[in-house]
């Protein structure tokens, strides 16, 4: 008798059912259906904001403070415009600012001569383009 029958459709419902079929033999299961399941990950007193990252004196993934405060700004430009500020941004601590469109447009020119502020300026007119301003609080 043979296996394979190169006449039969295989579907989703095929497929689902021999998988279940064969799936006792193999000796698994579903796996782990959360993070503190699995062998390499140690997660205690868990709370938000918290990152999980990797402790190679304990071997193992462990949950932490570290990792940064991200936010992000935006402002939709109207037709016509080349430019856009963005106000009351961080002037003390560490901090990643960055910028993108939801056009994939990069600026041309950036001010940054009055703390707290930038001002970007486009080559070309922008039209109904979102720009963004992500922070990111590095620890």
């Amino acid at each position: 008798m043979s296996l394979i029958n190169p006449n039969t459709l295989v579907t989703e419902e095929r497929l689902a059912e021999f998988y279940q079929t064969i799936l006792p033999y193999l000796g698994a299961s579903g796996g782990a259906s959360t993070l503190a399941e699995l062998g390499d990950v140690k997660l205690t007193s868990l709370r938000d904001t918290q990152v999980i990252k990797w402790d190679a004196t304990q071997n193992r993934w462990v949950n932490d403070n570290g990792g940064g405060n991200v936010r992000f700004l935006m402002q939709t430009l109207s037709a016509g415009s080349i430019s856009v500020k963005f106000t009351n941004l961080p002037t003390t601590g560490n901090n990643v600012i960055d910028f993108f469109t939801t056009n994939g447009m990069n600026y041309t020119k950036i001010d940054t001569s009055v703390a707290g502020e930038v001002t970007l300026t486009y080559e070309s007119q922008l039209s109904d383009v979102i720009v963004y301003c992500r922070i990111e609080g590095v620890v």
